[in-house]
């Protein structure tokens, strides 16, 4: 990529008008539950409060009060459908397709398509051991966002992935890149010492310190393969 384009690109993902202070943003990261709650938006972005709260352990409550803070500190982004994502991760317009995958059903289906493409529902609905309903239902809204297509076989419909995942996966890179490059000068910014412990396409692993106190922060920084996790 262009140095100026990606220059151009951290320019926009840091700025933020009346956003707050470095400081008080980005100390919230000594909290472990605020780590944790990135954490898991950086595995499956666009999560509710309520999904985050089962896969934290937390109560929703607490999880809303957090996100809260975090969303006030612009570390996070709450959109009009009340989902979360890491501010500047993702492509806004990818908002709908992380949301099928929220549904552990629908990336079960997905998968079993990725795993044999060309399968027919009867066929994805013995793997999964659900019912050919379901299997249509995920698949529905699969097509609704172009991830599937179907192809008519006689009396039965075949399913195959259509490789949008993965271009968005590779169009996804230059912005995963630019978002830890701000993010590590955030911390700096902030008063936080960020010491590089790995760093690839897929990951930031960081330690971050305050003082005496030091706690690590493990990102992945490829949320279009988490999300099928």
């Amino acid at each position: 990529m262009p140095r100026g384009i990606g220059r151009a690109m951290e320019k926009a993902l840091a700025a933020d008008d009346g956003e707050t202070p470095p400081a008080a943003r980005e100390s919230l990261l000594m909290h472990p539950q605020r780590r944790e709650l990135l954490r898991l938006l950086c595995l499956r972005p666009c999560a509710t409060a309520g999904e985050l709260a089962r896969q934290a352990g937390l109560s929703s409550n607490a999880v809303r009060w957090h996100l809260a803070r975090m969303a006030e500190a612009s570390l996070v982004v709450r959109d009009s459908v009340m989902t979360y994502y890491p501010k500047g991760f993702i492509d806004p317009e990818d908002r709908p397709l992380f949301r099928v995958f929220a549904e552990g059903g629908t990336r079960d289906v997905f998968r079993a398509i990725l795993e044999a493409p060309g399968s027919t529902q009867r066929e994805v609905s013995e793997e999964l051991g659900i019912s050919r309903q379901s299997v249509f239902k995920s698949a529905g809204a699969l097509k609704h966002q172009k991830l599937v297509t179907s192809i008519k076989d006689g009396r039965s419909r075949r399913y195959y992935p259509t490789g949008l995942l993965f271009a968005r996966r590779e169009s996804h890179r230059p912005r995963a890149k630019a978002f830890a490059d701000v993010f590590l000068k955030q911390l700096q910014t902030g008063g936080l010492t960020p010491h590089v412990l790995r760093r690839t396409d897929r990951q930031l692993l960081v330690r971050i310190s305050r003082g005496k106190s030091a706690e690590a922060l493990d990102l992945t920084l490829d949320p279009y393969t988490t999300v099928l996790q």
